[in-house]
């Protein structure tokens, strides 16, 4: 599914994208065959002579980037496809082989450039935490909706989403114990049809009284968990569609690859771990709901937690490095996200001679002033705060400020050494691709006629004294 949203999001940007896999793959994903993807059948996806051998026979010679998403793939089978793939994406999450790839991905939050340390080439860019998180564009889309009604703090209703398939039965676990306290909660369920303890599952809801609703085979999760105050859930990749809507969570861990991700969101306040299911106290289960059923403010506080850790746009901006904007001399531009070791950079282009001339401040503020402002945009969710990236090198922000739902103000600044290559240009074109979906404003102030000319020539409407407007695009959703 992740693989899914990053090809539409890439097919926006101009690509053309097919998928290998088995042939039973389109039925345990029949959205693969609705999507208007290329599909190859193949008969061992983790054997890369296999893999040729059916591009080969669908007409395919060569690609421009090859992405894989294998748990049993590693170097030596990336290396093999070097002769056909010009460049080869891997997405991972768990750090522990080597690669031969000149992109990484890695969704997890907190992931850092040392834990892939001597595991892929040097020259490789990798793409690590959860701003690359490959989200289904339904999330960003109810991200504001979610964020809103989270404000009041209220608790009325659970989700319980422990997985589709939910093999430990680990959904049963959680229910009991909160139907048994009697507490003045809805909850929904949502449960595969597949999954081996449904029956288990459906005779809890018919016992419930009508409190209960189950939501079986491919339930619009991103609805269960917008109109959710509350959820629990396994600490798998489903953390970041959460956070994306701000939802705060009970997590239970049922597989060892998911205690990291558990430990890292409960030490940001984004969650609550309550251990792993064979060890999980059925008193907690309902103990927590209770506590934070009294407790308002401290949902508030985890759910503006969780939406800090990730927006729902990491597919938009990997695809940046795939499919890039240009300067004018040809080189790439991309987008990456602000972090705190960018805040001399960003301190040192605003204090450039003339750089404020035609902001709403004109004073250049202090060291200590800018610390401040940068650290509450980067903990604000609606503030989507970029550096302005040719190849490797920063040369500018942008940031986007949400000034209303589905309306976002842009800013620009491009450091004074760097002015006249066409970065504005491009900047501007990648905040369109970044956040396609909404309508992008900006005022200019008069007198500053390189702004207009860049505005204008990118299609921005006049709409009042200084303002100009950009509608959000037409043909598509979000990517």
């Amino acid at each position: 599914m992740r693989c899914l949203a990053f090809a539409s999001t890439l097919r926006e940007a101009g690509a053309t994208c097919w998928f290998a896999g088995l042939a039973d793959t389109v039925a345990a994903v029949p959205v693969l065959s609705q999507s208007g993807h290329h599909w190859l059948s193949i008969d061992a996806p983790g054997d890369a002579i296999s893999l040729r051998r059916g591009l080969t026979h669908a007409g395919v010679k060569a690609c421009d980037w090859l992405i894989v998403d294998h748990y049993g793939w590693s170097d030596t089978e990336e290396a093999a496809c070097r002769a056909w793939a010009r460049n080869i994406m891997v997405i991972d999450d768990l750090a522990d082989r080597h690669h031969d790839c000149d992109l990484l991905l890695d969704q997890t939050f907190g992931r850092a450039p040392a834990d892939y340390e001597g595991l892929v080439p040097s020259s490789a860019t990798k793409l690590l935490g959860t701003a690359y998180s490959l989200l289904r564009p339904e999330f960003v889309i109810a991200r504001s909706d979610a964020l809103r009604r989270r404000s009041s703090g209220a608790l009325r209703r659970v989700l319980i989403a422990m997985g589709l398939t939910d093999a430990p039965g680990a959904t049963s676990r959680v229910l009991l114990p909160l139907l048994a306290n009697e507490l003045s909660i809805k909850i929904d369920v949502a449960l595969g049809d597949a999954a081996p303890h449904l029956a288990e599952v459906e005779q809890l809801v018919a016992q419930s009284g009508g409190r209960v609703e189950l939501h079986r085979a491919s339930p619009a999760m991103d609805t269960l968990m917008t109109r959710a105050d509350f959820a629990f859930g396994a600490a798998g990749s489903t953390s970041w569609e959460r956070c994306c809507l701000g939802l705060p969570t009970a997590l239970i861990t049922i597989a060892d690859n998911q205690r990291e991700i558990a430990a890292r969101l409960s030490e940001a306040s984004a969650a609550i771990h309550l251990g792993t299911l064979d060890k999980v106290d059925p008193h907690l289960i309902a103990g927590v709901v209770r506590d934070l059923m009294r407790d308002p403010a401290q949902l508030i506080a985890m759910s503006r937690a969780a939406a800090a850790i990730c927006d729902g746009r990491g597919c938009a901006r990997a695809a940046m490095w795939l499919v890039p904007e240009r300067a004018e001399n040809g080189e790439n531009i991309w987008l990456r996200p602000v972090t705190t070791a960018d805040c001399d950079a960003l301190f040192g282009w605003q204090c450039e001679p003339g750089a404020r001339r035609y902001m709403r401040t004109p004073r250049v503020p202090t060291a200590e002033e800018h610390r401040a402002w940068l650290a509450a945009k980067l903990n604000d969710p609606d503030c989507l705060l970029n550096i302005v990236v040719q190849d490797d090198a920063p040369m500018g922000s942008l940031r986007l400020d949400q000034v209303e739902p589905g309306a976002f103000e842009i800013s620009i600044v491009i450091g004074t050494a760097f002015q006249g290559r066409g970065l504005g240009r491009a900047a501007l074109s990648l905040a369109r691709r970044l956040v396609p979906e909404a309508e992008l404003r900006a005022e200019i102030v008069a007198g500053n006629a390189r702004s207009d000319n860049l505005f204008t020539a990118a299609g921005f409407e006049p709409r009042g004294y200084g303002m100009r407007r950009l509608p959000p695009l037409k043909t598509a959703t979000l990517h």
